[in-house]
């Protein structure tokens, strides 16, 4: 319900925002103090008065009390880019192929060498698709959102057979993005990341990640911002790794607070130097189950670091070295069983989850 609906009409596009007050910021103790955490776009289905019908479900609530908006806006719609190569020459500050903006666009079959920034993303975007497509290197790879493949700001969106490599994160969610998925894809020498802003709702699944790499990467093989992080802020609720194959010299999973109810389930994580799933500050009620954990050092599988970290599950886990600790830190677990251990071996196979993919599970389940 809106104070004014004048203007709008079924089919328009429709932004609804809630600023980071200073009671939501205390709430997720964020100490960020700028960015837009709490974003989504819509498609009007009808308008009755002053109510308005949206095309899906809120993911989370926008607050009256924080002086939430609803703005009408036009995006470019079913715009593409398929079939070619890019290749940046000189050392400039643009981008490959990037949507601003864009609904319902592509970029399909394309290979991008040395982008400037990005080489493949979409910003302000919905129901966009990056699909078969390959990007090799950046010109810049400091800090300051540089080399990342992936969604800003950015929902319901599919990354789909992506190749990259010297990407600093990739792939790679921020502010606000929620309900985006990223699948079948491999990532050389970069690191997966909810880099900043509240993501949510989003799913990894079945991508190979190796987080070696020399171009600006964190060194996790999966890294959430935390509350804490003046130029990020938390990462929030519901997100999923699932089918993934992840590699890094340090801690694999790396949650920073404020995190609740992720899935990480039927992955392989190799760790160099570090726990498989570190956790703190708030970072609770999420489901660790099926992985391979190969951990080279004398690690427990799992760290939660602050007694706020409650409502884990962690069930039927295989922990290949490591310390023969299943979890360690102040947080205790809620569940824990039929986790098994094994000594330490290079490698060790990934599970084979009974559903390989969640994304195509629920498309089938939808048709029916």
């Amino acid at each position: 319900e809106l104070i004014n609906t004048k203007g709008l009409s079924k089919g328009d596009a429709i932004v609804l925002k809630a600023p980071a007050t200073k009671r939501w910021n205390r709430l997720v103790r964020n100490r960020c103090r700028w960015g837009s955490y709490r974003e989504y776009q819509f498609r009007i289905e009808g308008v009755e008065g002053k109510t308005v019908r949206l095309n899906q479900p809120l993911r989370y609530d926008f607050p009256t009390v924080d002086g939430s908006t609803a703005r009408k806006f036009h995006p470019i719609r079913r715009c593409g880019v398929e079939d070619l190569t890019l290749v940046q020459t000189k050392k400039l500050w643009t981008d490959g192929v990037a949507f601003v903006g864009g609904w319902e666009c592509w970029t399909r079959g394309v290979t991008v060498n040395k982008a400037g920034r990005f080489p493949l993303h979409a910003v302000n975007a919905k129901w966009c698709e990056i699909r078969d497509c390959v990007a090799n290197d950046a010109w810049y790879h400091g800090g300051g959102g540089t080399a990342y493949v992936g969604w800003q700001h950015a929902w319901d969106c599919l990354m789909d057979n992506v190749t990259t490599t010297r990407m600093r994160h990739a792939p790679c969610v921020q502010w606000a993005s929620s309900g985006n998925v990223i699948r079948n894809s491999t990532f050389h020498g970069s690191d997966m990341q909810w880099h900043a802003g509240w993501t949510n709702e989003n799913l990894f699944e079945n991508c190979v990640v190796d987080g070696y790499g020399r171009s600006g990467t964190y060194g996790y093989g999966a890294w959430a911002s935390p509350p804490e992080d003046t130029a990020h802020g938390p990462n929030g609720p519901r997100n999923v790794v699932y089918n993934c194959d992840i590699r890094s010299p340090r801690t694999g999973l790396w949650m920073g607070g404020m995190n609740e109810n992720w899935l990480i389930l039927h992955n392989r994580f190799r760790v160099g130097n570090g726990p498989a799933v570190f956790a703190k500050t708030a970072s609770f009620d999420h489901i660790i189950k099926g992985n391979v954990f190969v951990l080279q050092r004398k690690h427990p599988a799992i760290e939660l670091r602050t007694a706020d970290c409650v409502g884990v599950e962690v069930i039927g886990n295989r922990i290949v070295g490591g310390s023969g600790r299943l979890v360690a830190g102040k947080g205790k677990p809620l569940i824990e069983k039929d986790n098994t251990f094994a000594a330490y071996k290079k490698d060790a196979a990934r599970p084979k989850p009974k559903v390989p993919s969640i994304f195509e599970w629920q498309r089938r389940a939808t048709r029916k």
